[in-house]
């Protein structure tokens, strides 16, 4: 899981938004809801890309608002791997933000990514919680 995941509101324009990714280097942004509680969906480089071409005006000139992608799939932090992999397969996603369902805090960004470079490690560890479950009791 990857913490410290970017937020934008969602009365951003397409060209700021597209701005902060290609900043930090990274694929998406949760949009945060207009009241600024809660999460409310995610836009992708692909949500830019297509709204973008979609339009004769220039990103700056395209809220991100009807952008994004809504409702906000997610996964809570007690789930396993297995879950949110499962999940992401179901949804059709790459992405999964972690939300605290009680208060609906934004906690970190599971990806398809982090699953794949960690498959080998996770391999191990549930051969391992097989062969020595005592090692595992209240981790």
């Amino acid at each position: 899981m990857t913490e410290g995941v970017v937020t934008i509101p969602s009365d951003v324009d397409l060209g700021e938004a597209a701005g902060s990714m290609t900043e930090k280097n990274i694929g998406c942004l949760v949009v945060i809801s207009e009241d600024r509680t809660a999460p409310a969906g995610m836009l992708t480089e692909t949500d830019v890309l297509r709204r973008a071409v979609s339009t004769d005006k220039p990103p700056s000139e395209v809220p991100t608002k009807g952008s994004f992608t809504s409702p906000l799939i997610t996964v809570g932090p007690k789930r396993t791997v297995r879950h949110a992999v499962n999940k992401m397969l179901d949804q059709g996603v790459k992405r999964l933000p972690v939300i605290d369902d009680d208060a609906l805090d934004l906690i970190g960004m599971v990806t398809i990514t982090d699953v794949a470079l960690r498959y080998d490690e996770i391999r191990s560890d549930a051969a391992e919680m097989v062969q020595k479950p005592e090692t595992f009791r209240g981790k």
